[in-house]
């Protein structure tokens, strides 16, 4: 099995592989095949399977009615969601989920899934670890939002995305992914206007700046600031 690892700058969990525990899914499963940026499930909606995904990326957040998105986690090969809702017996869900990637999906049923909880101990161990390291993320999230203003979140956020390839060669360094403000702050918990507000307070600071609509760090202020970290 593959190691089992969090990113938590992107909140994506890193790909498990376990042929055993696969094939025994697919036996007590129906498949479901998810383009693309489709949203597949909303809050509210009912839930009456557990989810395993073969293949693809899921994207699991909530929203406010103003349209204010959290994600909570980014899921990979390998993962289940939907457990915590069967276990403690709600009828649907909270969370939104879209596929961020072509994917595929296996439904796996109340009363097989129970009966595999009961009597299969692989997939038993399997729910629990997936409980486990969303707990984990969870309370990452928790600590990161509540000991940490949202302009020192962004710093983070920013610092531990860097392209490593150019640490050596610029007095700024680049920015791996381009990220929105609004997509920036679906990620550390923060509004857009609050995510605009805090990026031009470090430009200003000398902290980033922006070239051709891309973020780069000043590479002292980026040393300053992850030795700061140690």
């Amino acid at each position: 099995m593959i190691p089992l690892e969090i990113n938590k700058r992107n909140l994506t969990f890193s790909p498990s592989e376990n042929k055993e525990l696969e094939d025994i899914i697919e036996k007590n499963s129906t498949v479901l095949r998810i383009p693309q940026k489709k949203i597949f499930m909303y809050s509210g909606e009912s839930l009456n399977h557990i989810y395993y995904i073969k293949d693809g990326r899921t994207r699991h957040y909530m929203a406010d009615p103003n349209g204010t998105e959290k994600i909570l986690y980014v899921l990979t090969k390998g993962w289940f969601f939907g457990e915590a809702a069967f276990v403690l017996d709600y009828a649907e869900t909270s969370l939104y989920s879209k596929a961020e990637t072509d994917s595929t999906l296996y439904l796996i049923d109340r009363t097989k899934a129970m009966d595999l909880l009961d009597n299969n101990r692989l997939f038993r161990e399997a729910i629990m670890r997936c409980f486990a390291f969303k707990t984990m993320i969870l309370r990452y999230e928790i600590e990161n939002i509540i000991f940490n203003p949202a302009k020192d979140r962004i710093k983070r956020f920013l610092c531990v995305n860097i392209s490593h390839d150019s640490v050596d060669n610029y007095n700024w360094i680049d920015i791996n992914s381009e990220y929105t403000h609004y997509e920036i702050g679906v990620l550390i918990g923060c509004t857009r206007v609050t995510v605009s507000k805090m990026i031009n307070e470090l430009i200003k600071e000398g902290f980033i700046r922006v070239v051709n609509n891309k973020i780069q760090v000043n590479k002292k202020k980026y040393y300053d600031y992850i030795n700061q970290q140690d």
